[in-house]
């Protein structure tokens, strides 16, 4: 299989229907009249921008531009296909709360590799052996090309769903195959039989407000402020009875309320 290949059933999902809004800053926008979806844009290429050229195309051929290699292109793709995928019920579906909440008990002890510095979340890896690999490493960090050799042995694998839209993801799943694989983010589509064998859980955003996320983006607003827009939910992709279990489920064990912050993409 090629990488192209593992984005094929999440373009095949994305039906023919009319973009109403498209937008990008911070992050992209992308709404229909059936659900509004959103996606991190890279610090280096944020701006503001309405893309009118996009309103009243095809859901369908706007989510193609995730095959693209111009960032933000790919961001509003990554969009358009959250806007179809990450719907409303799913946040009724699913217990909405953030994973990070989970990170304590998870990755207590374990090789822990986490790609994309998640801010405001390191207290919840507290007791984890964590390395954490960032195109744009922060003291600490070590470049995303270690991800070559440090993935094969990692235990737990934190990754942001940013690597989705800048198509290094087939290949992190795949350095990942020994580990418990965790996908998260606004950039994460909610797509499990796509994940299935590669992503054991995913924590996608479901955005809730959309009105309210159009504004908050157009002026520029950080993840972390859009909060009030979006609802973030955790599902399960792996066999019932899985270890080591969520904090809900048979056998789980109390969350470590860590203080948790921010948004990653």
């Amino acid at each position: 299989m090629s990488a192209w290949d593992f984005y094929t059933p999440f373009l095949e999902a994305v039906p023919d229907i009319p973009v109403r809004r498209a937008l990008s800053h911070r992050a992209a926008f992308v709404q229909t009249d059936q659900g509004a979806g959103i996606a991190a844009i890279p610090e280096e290429h944020r701006g503001a921008k309405t893309h009118e050229r996009l309103v009243g195309a095809s859901l369908r051929d706007v989510a193609q531009l995730v095959t693209s290699w111009d960032p933000v292109e790919s961001a509003l793709g990554t969009a358009a296909i959250n806007s179809h995928v990450n719907t409303a019920d799913l946040a009724r579906r699913f217990p909405t709360s953030s994973i990070f909440t989970e990170a304590h008990h998870l990755t207590a002890g374990k090789r822990t590799v986490m790609i994309g510095h998640f801010r405001g979340q390191l207290a919840c890896f507290g007791h984890a052996d964590l390395t954490i690999l960032e195109r744009r490493p922060q003291p600490g960090d070590l470049p995303d090309q270690a991800a070559e050799y440090l993935l094969p042995d990692a235990q737990i694998v934190f990754i942001t769903g940013m690597t989705f839209t800048n198509k290094t993801l087939p290949r992190l799943l795949e350095l990942s195959a020994n580990a418990l694989t965790i996908l998260v983010g606004p950039s994460a589509p909610y797509a499990p039989e796509a994940y299935r064998g590669l992503v054991d859980i995913v924590a996608p955003t479901v955005v809730t407000d959309p009105d309210s996320a159009y504004d908050l983006i157009s002026g520029g607003a950080s993840m972390r402020k859009l909060r009030p827009a979006f609802s973030q939910f955790i599902a399960d992709l792996r066999p019932a009875g899985s270890q080591p279990p969520l904090s809900w489920q048979e056998g789980g064990v109390s969350v470590n309320h860590c203080e948790v912050s921010g948004r990653p993409g």
